[in-house]
């Protein structure tokens, strides 16, 4: 939460535009959903062996940002909805893999 804020008082003293202010949010919170599952699998990892669902995640929430911000991009040709595509493949790898994931081994 320090960063979000950190990068929101930088944006100011730079008065950037709202959209790169915007754009700078949607892929700092989509780090901090990564910085979540970060913690939630090294939980796991002291626990046991949770390494190939790490990997599965990651690579998941690769293919879908990645999918998703080409779409979206080649489809509105807009930056900032585009760079939200990233934001909302990170959440739903976070909600729908993740947790799913979690809740089952615990």
């Amino acid at each position: 939460m320090l960063t979000i804020f950190i990068i929101l008082i930088y944006c100011l003293y730079k008065n950037l535009s709202y959209d790169t202010v915007l754009i700078a949010l949607f892929l700092i919170i989509s780090r901090v959903i990564e910085t979540f599952n970060d913690v939630i699998y090294g939980s796991l990892k002291k626990k046991n062996d949770f390494l190939d669902m790490v990997g599965k995640s990651y690579t998941l929430k690769s293919i879908l940002t990645l999918v998703l911000f080409l779409v979206i991009d080649l489809l509105t040709h807009n930056l900032l909805i585009s760079t939200f595509g990233i934001l909302l493949g990170s959440i739903l790898v976070f909600i729908f893999y993740d947790l799913n994931k979690v809740k089952n081994l615990k």
